[in-house]
């Protein structure tokens, strides 16, 4: 769907050409696995967030747990990418880390034809 990335909680105009993701759940540990390509990255504004987790995180351990982005194409103002789960939430924020911590990815950083592998493990 279109709304896999948002900006912002919005997804105005974002249209993905390719995208599909996977995950394994085994007791309450579970891992997703996904990758997407953009043909627009729409008119929304924000915060960057993968949507449409398969389970939402437990309490806390949404903090606690992380992933990475192991690929990426096309992006702006970015020298690395990590995934960090949001609190009581089924969303990825996508992080640009620096010297001093990590910056929320943003839809500055995206262009029209940006495109991403990611993955995220969790508790639930």
């Amino acid at each position: 769907s279109s709304d896999l990335l948002t900006f912002g909680g919005g997804s105005t105009g974002v249209t993905i050409s390719a995208q599909d993701a996977v995950y394994t759940r085994i007791g309450r540990l579970v891992h997703v696995s996904g990758r997407f390509s953009l043909s627009s990255k729409g008119s929304a504004t924000g915060t960057a967030n993968i949507t449409g987790l398969p389970f939402t995180p437990a309490g806390t351990y949404a903090t606690l747990a992380g992933g990475s982005v192991a690929w990426y194409a096309n992006m702006a103002s970015v020298n690395g990418l990590t995934t960090l789960g949001n609190l009581s939430a089924t969303t990825l924020l996508l992080n640009i880390p620096g010297a001093s911590g990590i910056t929320n990815a943003t839809d500055a950083n995206f262009t029209n034809t940006s495109a991403m592998y990611f993955t995220y493990t969790y508790i639930v």
